[in-house]
């Protein structure tokens, strides 16, 4: 491994609190990440760090290691997102660094500098990168490090053992975030060994392929040990793998499935231009070229790569926003070109610290104009009801809270309670083909477990239970994802 560019990582680092510190939810200008996915993993996380065990005891399905991203999160700061803007901090300066080292392999470090704000700001911005805190967004380290191990090689026509080993070491890390997005690392493996094999190494390339996984396995073999000292590996394989294949994936037949992922890849490229734009084209363009790399080969193991990483996030069938936020640091073979024709002007040093700074300046107020976020940067406390709910809850000595009929909303967050239900919300799956969820939820509140509920309206034929133990205290209405919702806050009745 090459030493670090301190003052190139130091810029990265710089980059990423200046764009995160706007475009996530988790950052201090928040008052809230109000998205239901990063609250159930903080909540998860919160909770495992403190002796529950997933899967077991929660019921979730995203992977451990993201849930202990979002524990160490929580230990820096319990109530609210601050440690997980520092962890995405931390996550997004190196994507950075290595995005500008892939830059500074074909083009020199003066125009890296230039294009990485450009980078950020791009990405960042993106309605694919939702709230923040999300799994792929955490993933972005890895497929950077990865993706400017591969581009290396085509550059330089070899790879090191080590670099084979720390790659799958990223695979591993992706595996146990959300392996569904190991397309990439799959076909990357593949590739680097039919590259090899192409030029009669076939040594190098069957050993290659026992150093990576045993990077994989290095990563994996702490989480055996964790579920096992907790006889809780059938829960791990039954929740994270078995269920999130046949139950939260779509329950069409393969052939649908296919249909609604080609489709699907479709639908995002069409929706996000900058990916035609940055990364089809300019793979296309290589392929007719050779260039910026000499072979044709290696655009069309680019291409697979891309390819993989796609087809593994859509072959479920089903569809959301953010899915596809892991395709965007591909972002940089697009700029790769623009680098190349920005080497050709001689910058003065004076022209040159303008032109940086007039491109941070309006990568910024690009970001800031395109981010779904930033209208919520100017709300109060007081515009929510996850605080408004808290002040009651709070004021009840060691209150329990169920988050009933819909996901986490955030309350278990500001209230600081853990959940004592092991369906501590409904998942994004329905009732017909999962409803234990649902059913359990409802004998909890049947039961009186909790002190308090909360609903998210309208109450429909899941609440009617909710009557006989509970009567409602508090309701308030805003807005999620553009659209207008109401909470409601019940109590459960004291019994003379």
């Amino acid at each position: 491994m090459k030493k670090i560019d301190w003052k190139q990582f130091s810029y990265c680092l710089f980059l990423a609190v200046l764009f995160l510190t706007i475009c996530t939810k988790s950052s201090p200008l928040y008052k809230i990440n109000d998205w239901v996915d990063a609250q159930a993993f903080f909540t998860v996380g919160k909770s495992m760090v403190r002796g529950t065990i997933p899967y077991l005891e929660l019921f979730e399905q995203k992977g451990p290691l993201l849930y202990l991203i979002y524990g160490i999160g929580s230990l820096i700061d319990y109530n609210s997102f601050f440690g997980i803007y520092l962890l995405e901090i931390i996550s997004c300066t190196i994507c950075f660094y290595y995005t500008s080292k892939i830059l500074s392999l074909y083009c020199s470090k003066k125009s890296s500098i230039l294009l990485l704000p450009i980078f950020a700001g791009l990405i960042l911005s993106l309605r694919s990168f939702t709230h923040g805190g999300s799994a792929e967004e955490f993933c972005f380290p890895f497929l950077s490090f990865s993706l400017y191990r591969l581009l290396e090689y085509f550059k330089n026509g070899t790879i090191s053992k080590k670099d084979v080993f720390f790659v799958g070491i990223c695979a591993g890390c992706v595996l146990w975030i959300k392996y569904s997005l190991l397309g990439f690392w799959f076909a990357w493996m593949m590739v680097v060994f039919l590259l090899l094999v192409s030029d009669r190494k076939w040594k190098e390339g069957f050993l290659n392929c026992f150093i990576y996984l045993a990077g994989m396995m290095i990563v994996s073999i702490p989480w055996f040990i964790y579920f096992g000292i907790h006889n809780a590996i059938p829960s791990l394989i039954e929740v994270y793998f078995t269920f999130n294949m046949k139950l939260y994936a779509s329950s069409l037949p393969f052939i649908d499935k296919f249909k609604n992922c080609c489709f699907n890849i479709v639908r995002v490229f069409h929706q996000y231009k900058i990916f035609y734009l940055f990364i089809i084209i300019p793979i296309l363009l290589s392929f007719l070229f050779s260039f910026p790399w000499k072979r044709k080969r290696y655009s069309i193991a680019l291409f697979t790569c891309l390819l993989f990483l796609t087809l593994g996030i859509f072959i479920g069938g089903t569809y959301y926003r953010y899915y596809s936020l892991l395709i965007a640091p591909f972002i940089v073979i697009g700029l790769i070109g623009i680098g190349i024709y920005l080497d050709k002007i001689k910058w003065q040093k004076e022209y040159f610290i303008i032109a940086i700074l007039l491109t941070i300046t309006s990568s910024f107020l690009f970001a800031f104009h395109k981010s779904p976020n930033t209208a919520m940067i100017f709300l109060d406390k007081e515009d929510y009801a996850q605080f408004t709910f808290a002040e009651i809850i709070n004021k009840e000595e060691h209150p329990t809270l169920l988050n009933y009929g819909f996901l986490d909303g955030g309350f278990y967050s500001t209230t600081g309670i853990m959940p004592n239900c092991y369906f501590f919300m409904r998942n994004n799956i329905s009732h017909r083909i999962f409803p234990k969820l649902l059913d359990e939820q409802r004998r909890y509140v049947r039961d009186g477990k909790v002190d308090f509920v909360v609903v998210r309206g309208p109450l429909s034929e899941h609440h009617t239970f909710l009557d006989q133990n509970y009567q409602v205290v508090s309701k308030k209405s805003q807005k999620f994802q553009g659209k207008l919702v109401e909470y409601i806050l019940f109590r459960k009745k004291i019994m003379i």
